[in-house]
């Protein structure tokens, strides 16, 4: 199955060797006009997990549950405005960020909220938030209010939290025994990237030990960082200025 959400409110899924129409679902019976759709889904033999995001005023958005093979609804859970973070699962476990930067971990199953952790920004203007990071049992968060946080998954206690001084511009990845995240001024972008947090600032990039949240080094990439990726061996780093720095996974 090849899943395509959109812009336009809907989610297709389409048969990957004919592209043939599998089943949709149209976000509009939900609310005035339809939603749209920015973070990753999650998707697993039985179940697609995606979150929407539209304004409150038209209806609001939702994190849905569809069957994978019949498009079924499962279930629904209102999200206010919605979220633009990309879906991460932990076992029985979904987490996401909200519109309004708060960290939410939904039940699988019947799409219950477990728990909340709000940052305390009100985001009224409705800036694009992170994405979380999973690691070893643990929620890494940044927040609009500068600060990056380590929540035990389950219990939902925040084992640490370091404050950048400036908002998450990436969202958060894990890689090693690091968290990776970049910052910059008035402008949050978070990123999540298989784990690692990363975030930036006005140029630099962060490095995290992801045991208590210690900085461990920061590296000048002379630019506005945008987005973070890697694989088993190398962390990428993307900057507004079109640049693309490669590092060993043991930079530092």
């Amino acid at each position: 199955m090849l899943l395509v959400a959109s812009c336009n409110g809907f989610v297709r899924a389409l048969n990957k060797t004919t592209g043939a129409l599998t089943w949709f679902y149209d976000s509009g019976q939900d609310g005035s006009g339809g939603a749209q759709f920015h973070g990753n889904p999650v998707v697993t033999k039985e179940t697609v997990f995606i979150g929407s995001d539209r304004s409150p005023q038209y209806g609001g958005a939702y994190l849905y549950a569809f069957e994978n093979h019949t498009g079924k609804l499962r279930w629904k859970h209102a999200v206010g405005a919605g979220t633009w973070s990309d879906i991460l699962q932990d076992g029985p476990n979904l987490f996401l960020v909200s519109a309004e930067d708060e960290l939410l971990s939904l039940d699988t199953t019947t799409g219950r909220e477990n728990w909340r952790i709000a940052s305390g920004v009100s985001n009224d203007d409705f800036l694009v938030t992170s994405s979380p990071a999973l690691s070893h049992g643990r929620v890494f968060f940044g927040g609009m209010n500068g600060t990056v946080y380590a929540v035990d998954d389950n219990s939902w206690r925040v084992i640490w939290k370091h404050d950048l001084g400036l908002q998450a511009s990436t969202a958060l990845a894990v890689l090693g025994d690091s968290v990776y995240l970049g910052t910059i001024a008035n402008r949050p972008r978070p990123y999540v990237v298989q784990g690692t947090v990363l975030p930036g600032e006005e140029g630099k990039l962060h490095g995290f030990r992801l045991s208590d949240g210690r900085e461990l080094w920061t590296e000048e990439v002379g630019g506005v960082i945008r987005g973070v990726g890697n694989d088993q061996s190398t962390l990428y780093v993307g900057t507004l200025k079109g640049v693309i720095f490669a590092y060993p996974s043991a930079i530092h």
